[in-house]
């Protein structure tokens, strides 16, 4: 899993500012490739701190759909985003077989993606072959599968795709156990510690600097601090001043009676819902482009719970539906992440994932590790450094 410790490597000290997903993988690797990490974090550790609960690793379902992700393409998905996806899901299965520890933070629960009209079947058609392509376990039906009881699911469905190898991250069991191992790898963390501003000089990174006029030294610096960045880092780092916050919301029902939970994930164009394990259903997510708040939006939960009578239209729960959660998501002209150096060498980036933070954390990892460390980087992973956006516009 780790890259081979090297003279360039050991001793290097790196700072990684966010510790969502994507910073925790990124330090873990850092660190198992010999450097001498140090992760630095505005909010504090678990649970225990309740504005954690509004980033936006903390608020997504911790899906790991890396062929369902293929429904909500559009005409500016990035063109390999689809293969990346597919790369993060094989970097899952490396991080799972090295620290069998996580298993206990992931459940297999699969995926089933409904059509309810032509243009649902058309989409979900196309992740079918996107799999098919990608040799992953899938089983297609037209209309409603046997199995599934049609007076939860309704026989007005036009397609079905199961893809049973899909899965599920508990979200906070998951950032406790990353968190644990970044320790155990030798990871430094500094908590309820804003990074203000990136410390250059000579041209290239040095560290960070705080409010208070205190700072870090280090020789390289990787910024993965959501779509809500301070100031002083976006002016250091152009990729950051790409990003636009898209906030999201999440529900939560609880099913009235055994007939009307779910086992698998269930995916269409407009809603996911999600078992979570103690039987309750977790549903979003909206895509509100320029929002930054975390309020409760009654407006929209609303409408998604909509959505997810139609997904369940035989479903009864236990009351209404609540507001769960609200996440800003970080977003890239393409929708992929921007994953390597900008600004002033030594200054390096993680953003852009929006809801695949999960998904393609371990991978963004691997990949920051390679660049940090100075070692060859696969043609793939090349595609999505955050200077293709120069290049797309020369």
């Amino acid at each position: 899993m780790s890259s081979p410790i090297t003279s360039k490597s050991a001793g290097l000290r790196v700072i990684v500012v966010g510790a969502g997903a994507v910073g925790l993988c990124a330090a873990l690797f850092l660190a198992k490739g010999g450097a001498s990490v140090t992760l630095v974090e505005a909010q504090g550790r678990g649970v225990r701190a309740p504005e954690r609960r509004r980033a936006a690793s903390a608020n997504a379902a911790g899906m790991l759909g890396p062929y369902s992700e293929a429904l909500y393409e559009g005409s500016n998905t990035h063109r390999l985003f689809f293969r990346l996806c597919a790369a993060g899901h094989a970097a899952w299965e490396r991080l799972l077989l090295s620290y069998p520890l996580l298993e206990s933070g992931v459940r297999d629960t699969g995926a089933l993606l409904l059509a309810h009209s032509d243009a649902d079947l058309a989409r979900v058609m196309r992740v079918r072959d996107r799999a098919r392509q990608a040799g992953a376990v899938m089983e297609w039906t037209d209309g409603l599968p046997d199995d599934l009881d049609p007076r939860l699911y309704s026989l007005r469905v036009a397609g079905a795709l199961r893809l049973p190898d899909e899965r599920l991250v508990d979200v906070w069991p998951m950032l406790e156990l990353l968190t644990e191992l970044c320790i155990e790898a030798g990871v430094s963390l500094l908590l309820e510690r804003e990074a203000a501003r990136l410390a250059v000089r000579g041209g290239r990174a040095r560290g960070v600097a705080f409010e208070d006029g205190s700072g870090l030294v280090a020789d390289a610096v990787v910024l993965s601090p959501g779509a809500l960045a301070p100031p002083g880092l976006v002016e250091a780092a152009p990729a950051l001043r790409l990003l636009t916050p898209a906030k999201g919301i999440l529900g939560r029902v609880r099913p009235a009676a055994p007939g009307c939970a779910i086992e698998e994930t269930i995916r269409t164009l407009s809603v996911y819902a999600a078992p979570l394990a103690g039987g309750d259903i977790l549903f979003g997510s909206t895509m509100e482009t320029g929002r930054i708040d975390f309020d409760p939006d009654e407006a929209g939960l609303k409408q998604l719970f909509q959505q997810l009578r139609r997904a369940l239209p035989g479903a009864r729960f236990e009351g209404p539906p609540r507001f769960h959660a609200a996440g800003v998501r970080p977003m890239s002209p393409d929708w992929a992440p921007m994953i390597g150096p900008s600004g002033p060498d030594g200054c390096y980036v993680a953003c852009g994932h929006s809801r695949n933070g999960w998904l393609l954390g371990p991978l963004t990892g691997q990949i920051l590790a390679a660049q940090v460390l100075g070692e060859p980087i696969e043609d793939l992973w090349a595609a999505f450094t955050p200077d293709r956006f120069e290049k797309k516009a020369a």
